[in-house]
């Protein structure tokens, strides 16, 4: 039995909620409805709101009058939205969805759609209610914010953070498919903004974009990494072949450009293997195979398992040249070659050669790491390292009763621009038992090819210190011999080759001679490199050479039995 009054307060409860519903639905900024679950989305009930959201009038789509729901629905929602209907409908949770519609006008709007279902006593979902509401303005917001976050500002390629995406989408998706990325690198680009200011450099970009897009279609996609470096997506390609003849295409685009035929480029191709799901790894290997083309020439690079070999062994050096650098013990020593004088057939001094060598590579010689240390910035710690484990050496002497020993140390143009060098220097030397006058620092003569006024500014201090200077290599590299009488240098030592070819060529036309005496002209001592047989010596004794190191008198020693070369 109801209760006295249950009917009337049935009443009451829903005329109340009719009152608030006919002043909340006329200020909806959208419109609510009610429909069946179907395909049509067939409405039973709309509200107001439809014409401002839809062009519609409610009653042209209530039953489908005029036209279906779903036909304003752009399609290629439509699925996904019934999808996701069907899910939350299993799960008996709310709808949440954002999507296009068309108007009755032609224009395109964002919706965001809420709703429920509505479900009979057997537990299936009868009905759908909910509201639509018009989200355009914000979307719009997030698009244009989202296009900002993808693409780059000033060529609107796509960049490399949508390109790592999708990277590692297509790794998923399709690892077993022919993929590769061919990187360009445009060189001295700092150069340009440096010479002809930023907004020239921006518009020979475009320019560069411009034509490079020319080359892509449905399989080749271009993306922007940096200012400076641009890659190319492949895919499907047939093989090796269609790679190359791709990059003699680039090659030709980026010609097109008189100013980038001056500064230059340099690609690099990498074939994404299976199982590579890493796009930062793909992109550095790109990069290291551009990276792999020669400075002088613009061309192409593959990375390779020769290149990658070289790079896992040039990582290790850069390891261990750390190691050294913190650790005294580390494997860095010296070995020292004895330098002869041919005037007086003694021991004159010796050059002190730095050494590397791990468990895991060996014995490494300064061929290989020096310039690895160079270019890692780590020759400025090892040069501090090497220069002071030589003066240890020549205080070991001195206290041995070698007092005018001398021993020579390779220095590098890094190390001799450095600020902290000289002071460094001179504070190592004054805290030793030793004569400044008995140590050498040998430069190289491609030294002079970057700041010569700095460098020869900076070797004419350490002279006045006293300590002497050697012009290594001469007559290999940069070419000196025009200001050779303005270098500050004490010393010049001849290169291997001029020594080798006195047993190549007739002795008469062998410029070594004529190389020992301008020096002497100039007032320099001279050394020979490399000599390695008695033919050799005997020619550079009749020459008037100063002092002689190679092979023939003695290979590089361990320090203790340098020590015993002197006794």
């Amino acid at each position: 039995m109801n209760k006295p009054g249950g009917d009337n307060l049935k009443k009451l409860k829903a005329q109340r909620k009719a009152k608030q519903n006919d002043a909340l639905l006329p200020n909806l900024p959208g419109m609510a409805y009610r429909c069946k679950y179907d395909r049509d989305w067939t409405m039973l009930f709309v509200s107001e709101g439809c014409y401002d959201l839809t062009g519609y009038k409610a009653e042209d789509l209530v039953n489908n009058k005029e036209v279906p729901f779903n036909e304003i629905i752009n399609p290629e929602y439509r699925e996904p939205i019934w999808k996701e209907w069907e899910r939350v409908i299993a799960l008996k949770e709310t709808f949440r969805y954002e999507y296009e519609i068309t108007t009755a006008k032609g224009e395109k709007k964002w919706v965001l759609e809420t709703g429920r279902g509505i479900y009979g006593p057997d537990g299936k979902a009868e009905l759908l209610e909910g509201i639509i509401i018009d989200v355009t303005e914000r979307k719009e917001r997030e698009l244009q914010l989202k296009y900002l976050y993808d693409h780059d500002y000033l060529t609107s390629l796509y960049n490399r953070r949508y390109f790592e995406e999708i990277l590692l989408r297509d790794a998923c998706a399709a690892p077993d498919k022919k993929r590769a990325v061919i990187l360009i690198n445009l060189r001295k680009f700092t150069y340009l903004n440096i010479t002809y200011g930023y907004h020239y450099s921006e518009n020979l970009v475009r320019e560069i974009v411009g034509n490079l897009l020319r080359l892509c279609r449905d399989n080749v996609r271009l993306f922007h990494i940096s200012i400076d470096r641009y890659a190319f997506y492949v895919e499907g390609f047939a093989g090796k072949d269609a790679l190359v003849s791709f990059c003699g295409a680039v090659s030709e685009t980026l010609g097109i450009s008189p100013m980038l035929k001056t500064i230059g480029w340099s690609i690099g191709v990498y074939e994404i293997r299976p199982g590579d799901r890493d796009p930062e790894n793909i992109l550095k290997n790109a990069s290291l195979a551009a990276a792999n083309v020669r400075a002088s020439a613009s061309g192409y690079s593959f990375f390779d398992n020769e290149l990658e070999e070289r790079l896992y062994r040039k990582a290790d050096i850069v390891r261990e040249l750390t190691r050294a650098a913190i650790y005294d013990d580390s494997g860095l020593f010296l070995v020292y070659q004895p330098i002869l004088d041919l005037k007086r057939n003694t021991v004159y001094g010796f050059e002190a050669l730095a050494r590397l060598k791990s468990e895991t590579l060996g014995e490494v010689m300064p061929g290989e790491f020096i310039p690895i240390a160079e270019e890692s910035q780590l020759i400025i710690p090892i040069g501090r390292i090497i220069i002071r484990k030589a003066l240890d050496f020549m205080e070991r002497l001195h206290a041995g009763g070698y007092k005018n020993a001398k021993v020579s140390v390779n220095i590098s143009t890094i190390q001799l621009l450095e600020d902290s060098f000289i002071p460094s220097l001179t504070e190592a030397i004054g805290e030793k038992s030793i004569d400044p006058a008995n140590l050498c620092l040998e430069i190289t003569e491609s030294v002079f090819s970057s700041d010569y006024e700095e460098i020869n500014r900076r070797l004419d201090e350490i002279r006045r210190f006293g300590i002497r200077v050697a012009l290594d290599d001469f007559g290999t590299g940069y070419s000196t011999l025009a200001r050779e009488r303005e270098l500050n240098v004490d010393i010049m030592k001849i290169d291997k080759y001029f020594i080798d070819k006195i047993l190549t060529i007739d002795a008469r036309q062998a410029i070594t001679s004529d190389i020992i005496s301008m020096a002497h002209k100039l007032g320099h001592s001279v050394v020979a490199e490399g000599v390695e047989n008695e033919y050799q010596k005997q020619y550079l004794i009749e020459n008037g050479c100063d002092f002689i190191q190679g092979f023939l008198f003695s290979k590089p020693l361990p320090e203790y039995k340098a020590a015993e070369l002197l006794g």
